[in-house]
């Protein structure tokens, strides 16, 4: 009886020591490889037209788990100018970025009540924000063009005084905390700063509009001298 015991106290570690590092399956290196990964990882299925180029970089022990793989796995196509679109549950097609206005994405309507509506990743999604003080909408429109981001798109929508805006949902969410501040009711005072500031850039579009018509019929009848 001695000797099976001893063969099985000894063969436990050696089992022990053989065990692969099941982790080392999650590094990735390249786009293509993260997408194996992230499919696996997630559940998920991923197809694309022609190659996916790209070199990904992590450092030591990062890898993409459960938890962090997907916002990771966004942020990756994000950077090289990829996105990817849910084209039925748990399948996404991946597109270029710059493919995005062409292409149907999910629609949020946003509610301050639901701000996590709108996920935390480099997806791109196309929200509506009703705005509580529908007067703000073109100053909001306009305020807000410098912070899309390079394939974002702002809409006013003046029939009901709301912005229609498809970004990243992580820029997405951000624009939402601004609108939250910036849809504040309006005084007459800033009204009446409103109308001043309209007429002063018709005037400047007048001068501007002028300025091309005389230049243009000076060109013309140097032409008519020659």
């Amino acid at each position: 009886m001695l000797k099976p015991l001893l063969f099985s106290i000894t063969l436990i570690p050696a089992i022990a020591i053989a065990k692969p590092d099941l982790s080392k399956r999650n590094v990735c290196k390249s786009l293509k490889s993260c997408s194996k990964v992230a499919s696996r990882v997630l559940d998920q299925k991923y197809f694309y037209s022609g190659d996916l180029k790209g070199s990904v970089e992590l450092s030591k022990g990062l890898v993409l788990n459960k938890d962090n793989a997907e916002e990771l796995f966004t942020d990756f196509l994000n950077m090289h100018g990829y996105t990817r679109v849910e084209v039925e549950s748990g399948v996404y097609k991946i597109i270029k970025a710059r493919d995005i206005r062409y292409t149907p994405t999910k629609i949020i309507r946003y509610t301050a009540s639901e701000p996590h509506n709108i996920p935390d990743l480099s997806d791109y999604y196309m929200a509506t924000f009703k705005l509580k003080n529908p007067e703000n909408a073109r100053g909001i429109s306009r305020s807000f063009r410098p912070f899309m981001s390079r394939y974002g798109r702002i809409i006013e929508v003046r029939s009901s005084g709301g912005l229609i805006i498809q970004d990243t949902g992580k820029n997405l969410r951000r624009l939402a905390s601004l609108i939250n501040e910036m849809d504040t009711p309006i005084t007459d005072d800033m009204r009446e700063e409103r109308k001043v500031r309209a007429s002063r850039r018709h005037e400047i579009e007048l001068m501007h509009a002028s300025s091309c018509s005389n230049k243009g019929a000076h060109n013309h009848r140097e032409l008519r001298r020659k």
